[in-house]
């Protein structure tokens, strides 16, 4: 038996990118009533309107072109640093977060040697572009479109729409899609969709939900309820 081909280099250095924490929300969240994308700006430009309004431009254009209707670019501050965020359609979150990334490394002047570049990280460290597809915005949108493309999932949007038309909630994560709630519900692996029309249902039906927050209490107030 040949030796096992060794696909990457466990001492190769992670890049050095000019956002953290950049993923996908999922549901309803703090910024937009709706899915998206969201990260943490780094370096210089994190708290620069200029660079906030380029990367608003960028984002607002390329989703444009996907046919995205109104991402709603948000800039929130807090503390200790910048959050991007972006409305996007719920099967298309992956490519949101591209999106996102690119369109905040442009911004920020990672592909750029002009006066709005800002290349280097607080410790001097220059930052790794990892989405530099060039200047030309066809091809930007092109590759974009090619990435959107492979992530769409046509059943799952099918299966959405059918459930929303008769008011009942769809649950989607990484690998299951459930319809209805509680016994009033059924689930399917994310692989294996049905067609609408071979779904039940008549038999698939909503549930009363009550939220419970605080910061203390929530346990005993759910179990008097239940």
């Amino acid at each position: 038996m040949s030796a096992p081909t060794i696909l990457s280099d466990l001492n190769t250095p992670e890049p050095n990118t000019c956002f953290t924490d950049s993923r996908r929300l999922t549901g309803p969240n703090r910024y937009f009533g709706s899915t998206g994308a969201v990260l943490e700006a780094l370096g210089f430009s994190a708290s620069d309107a200029a660079a906030h309004e380029r990367w608003r431009a960028s984002v607002i254009s390329v989703c444009s072109a996907l046919g995205w209707d109104n991402p709603q670019p948000v800039v929130r501050h807090h503390a200790s640093g910048t959050l991007l965020a972006l409305a996007a359609p719920q099967d298309q979150l992956f490519t949101a977060t591209e999106i996102n990334e690119w369109a905040w490394e442009r911004a920020s002047g990672v592909f750029s040697s002009g006066a709005h570049a800002n290349r280097v990280d607080v410790n001097g460290v220059p930052f790794d572009p990892i989405h530099n597809f060039g200047d030309d915005f066809a091809n930007v949108v092109s590759t974009f479109k090619a990435r959107a493309a492979a992530e769409n999932n046509s059943a799952l949007a099918a299966l959405r729409v059918a459930a929303l038309s008769r008011n009942l909630p769809i649950f989607i994560d990484d690998s299951h899609v459930s319809i209805g709630a509680g016994s009033g519900s059924v689930t399917w692996p994310l692989a294996e969709l049905p067609n609408v029309e071979n779904v039940l249902w008549p038999t698939l039906y909503d549930i009363p939900i009550a939220l419970v927050t605080g910061s203390n209490g929530k346990t005993t107030v759910v179990r008097l309820l239940a």
